[in-house]
């Protein structure tokens, strides 16, 4: 199965949760520590660009 921004997360704190409303950091967490099965992976590659940008957006907004 092939997860788009509008599918469920499939496990863990934000299971039920649509993949874009996952925050980026944990979505980079799971794929660093090796904690997210293939689909999870998948997506999180095929986002890695935007994920990296939401995260620098998120730390750029906390130190304003």
């Amino acid at each position: 199965m092939i997860l788009t921004d509008e599918s469920p997360m499939p496990y863990g704190i934000y299971q039920g949760d649509k993949m874009l409303d996952v925050p980026g950091s944990h979505l980079l967490w799971l794929y660093e520590e090796g904690e997210c099965d293939t689909e999870v992976k998948e997506y999180i590659e095929d986002n890695m660009d935007a994920i990296k940008l939401e995260i620098k957006n998120e730390k750029a907004t906390k130190g304003d």
